[in-house]
């Protein structure tokens, strides 16, 4: 079994920043299957660090840079010297990826399985630490029925999860300190507990994915309510901020019978009504202050919502 390829900053041949951008270029690549990466020196920093670590058929490859992002089309597809799943976990910070209809925000503790075989795309907004594992699609039916529709599919931050990610710490840790003899020795038997662990994981999965869902839209009401003041807080500055996509956001609305901007309305009336209970703020302030265009505008919608004006709460 080959030992394990690791690509640092430090490695980087020298040119300057050019030179070791197109080297990230090419370890992504090679480390990840081909992708047609946005890159630039905001992804390099001086923990930049790529190890892939061959298990068997299996890779396991471990991957801290800043922000990138990309894509995978038809060219790149057909560049790929094999077909695989991957299952990516993120360790630090977050990253959007999106294949066919699905697209996940991926916090530290889920994991998502991707298909190499399908377009795909990513984004990284800024530092973080992952792990990718690489099972051969020959080697899909070892995860169960139903394997080969995976794409897409999220892993929730369960215990079945966890058990897999401190697995494959441990192997990772181990195949690099083992002799060669011994790693290629105990190959076969670390293969079929990998594909044991992730088959169970995947099990686990068919339980709907509350919690995650549930941090998601948190962090979009959040969002909202620390921008509420804010005149230009519309959908498309929301999915921004919250790092989600306007499909997303108002998909997470509508899971609720909302709708955006009904909700950031209705946050900002009640706001507002608080504001004018509890203080002697002039109506025509308490409108600026709370994102509306002016005091007729805060007057009417203050009527549609509470059948009175803001002026018959000082009378």
């Amino acid at each position: 079994m080959p030992g394990a390829r690791t690509w640092s900053l430090s490695a980087a041949p020298p040119g300057g920043a050019g030179e070791a951008i197109d080297s990230f270029h090419h370890l992504i690549s090679a480390t990840h299957l081909p992708w047609d990466l946005d890159a630039d020196a905001r992804a390099l920093h001086p923990g930049v660090e790529v190890v892939a670590q061959p298990v068997g058929p299996l890779s396991v490859v471990e991957c801290a840079c800043g922000a990138v992002s990309g894509r995978r089309g038809r060219r790149q597809i057909a560049a790929s010297p094999q077909e695989y799943v991957g299952a990516l976990f993120v360790h630090d910070g977050w990253e959007i990826v999106a294949q066919g209809e699905t697209e996940v925000l991926l916090e530290p503790g889920m994991a998502l399985l991707w298909d190499s075989t399908r377009p795909a795309r990513f984004a990284v907004p800024s530092r973080i630490r992952k792990r990718t594992l690489f099972v051969p699609r020959a080697r899909l039916g070892d995860l169960g029925p139903g394997a080969s529709r995976l794409a897409g599919a999220v892993l929730p931050d369960e215990p079945a999860t966890r058990l897999l990610e401190s697995f494959l710490t441990a192997v990772v840790a181990t195949l690099r300190e083992a002799p060669r003899q011994d790693a290629e020795r105990n190959a076969g038997a670390v293969v079929t507990a990998t594909l044991e662990l992730l088959a169970n994981a995947v099990e686990q999965r068919e339980r709907p994915p509350e919690a995650w869902q549930q941090r998601r839209w948190e962090t979009v009401r959040d969002y909202v309510e620390e921008h509420l003041a804010d005149p230009g807080l519309d959908p498309a500055a929301i999915a921004r901020g919250a790092a989600v996509s306007v499909r997303t956001l108002y998909d997470l609305f509508t899971a609720r019978g909302e709708t955006v901007a009904r909700y950031v309305t209705r946050r900002r009336l009640e706001r507002a009504r608080c504001e004018l209970e509890r203080s002697s703020a002039t109506v025509a302030s308490v409108a600026v202050r709370w994102g509306f265009a002016d005091q007729g505008t805060f007057t009417r919608a203050f009527r549609r919502h509470y059948g009175v004006t803001p002026g018959s709460l000082r009378s």
